[in-house]
């Protein structure tokens, strides 16, 4: 996972801290998928999204 950070760093020129965000955005996505939060339904899913896109 480090070296991948580091690749991505010189590779878009993005800050250490911009990155680590970006990682623990998609874990958190991942738990709360995992969680069970939201319902498999379509409007499960729109919640989820308006979710996300808040991130």
């Amino acid at each position: 996972m480090i070296n991948r950070l580091i690749n991505e760093l010189i590779k878009y020129g993005l800050d250490i801290h911009t990155i680590v965000q970006n990682e623990i955005s998609k874990v958190f996505v991942k738990v709360l998928a995992c969680a069970g939060v939201y319902k498999r339904t379509e409007d499960g899913m729109a919640a989820f999204m308006r979710f996300v896109n808040t991130l």
